[in-house]
């Protein structure tokens, strides 16, 4: 999956055009929230859209960013993946790219960078094992991360082990009918979940009053390779049948002639996903009993 999420923003596959109004739709809910955030956590936001949204909305907050497929950014020399020293050899275009595949080197996963753009704190690492100090947020904000993972009890025990008491969880994700029309053409295509499912695992993991909804929206697309572009950006390509080696040209054609029959009157394909949006708030630990406690007793009145 991480290798997954690199490519994805290597290629500026990064399926923004979607996420960008999902933001704007979770803003518009927080008007609600009385309370003001002072040290927030975004997941899942290397191109730092929501973090920059964040930080006009609430200035005087602290920001950190967590994702584990950060891109190199220009200059960044600590970042830059490593190169054949020039003269060396000049391979076939193919071998070339291959070659500097091998060599890139993912970021650490507990390696940080201060971003001046936005004051914020980027850290490269999983969501599942987060390098951060217990109670420290009182905003965690996922903008279409949680459908990423299949390991919802240790990922949300993450977020409660990090969050202050009565911190807020807001998160969008994509719901189980999205693509739907696409199944029977792409029947390894990543399975996303249902809401009520999150709603039990939010409960089970400590946090309280979860609030999920639902809606929906049709993207359209006017050609069959942006179509596919998006989905490999929006659902990845997770599926334990998937294919193991690449596809061929023949295969991406065949599925170019399948797509036509998503292609409406107006020459434009159509497909609806389905959008959670949701909150909760982290509930107060249980009171843990002590080692020794005393035991009263009395004797029974006549």
């Amino acid at each position: 999956m991480r290798l997954q999420h690199q490519r994805r923003f290597r290629r500026s596959l990064d399926g923004g055009f979607l996420w960008d109004e999902v933001q704007i739709r979770m803003l518009e809910r927080m008007q609600w929230v009385k309370q003001r955030p002072v040290d927030i956590l975004v997941l899942g936001d290397a191109n730092l859209r929501d973090a920059n949204s964040l930080g006009q909305a609430y200035p005087q907050s602290s920001l950190t960013v967590l994702d584990w497929s950060w891109s190199p950014a220009p200059g960044d020399s600590a970042q830059a993946p490593l190169k054949p020293a020039a003269g060396t050899f000049k391979p076939l275009a193919w071998a070339r790219n291959a070659w500097l595949r091998l060599l890139e080197t993912p970021a650490q996963d507990a390696h940080t960078v201060a971003l001046a753009a936005t004051g914020a704190l980027r850290i490269a690492a999983d969501v599942h094992q987060m390098p951060l100090h217990n109670a420290r947020f009182d905003l965690l904000w996922s903008n279409g991360l949680l459908h990423w993972s299949d390991r919802w009890p240790e990922l949300l025990a993450e977020l409660h082990r990090c969050a202050k008491p009565q911190a807020l969880f807001s998160f969008s994700l994509l719901g189980v009918d999205s693509f739907a029309g696409l199944r029977k053409l792409a029947p390894d295509l990543m399975a996303f979940p249902d809401m009520h499912d999150l709603g039990d695992a939010l409960v089970r993991s400590g946090w309280a009053e979860p609030v999920v909804d639902m809606d929906r929206m049709v993207l359209s697309w006017r050609n069959a390779r942006d179509l596919i572009a998006d989905l490999r950006a929006l659902g990845g390509h997770l599926h334990p049948n998937r294919a193991k080696g690449l596809r061929s040209r023949v295969w991406l054609a065949k599925l170019e002639a399948a797509l036509e029959v998503l292609r409406q009157a107006d020459g434009l394909y159509r497909l609806e996903i389905e959008l959670i949006f949701g909150h909760a708030w982290r509930s107060p630990d249980r009171p843990k009993a002590e080692a020794w406690q005393p035991i009263e007793l009395r004797p029974k009145s006549a």
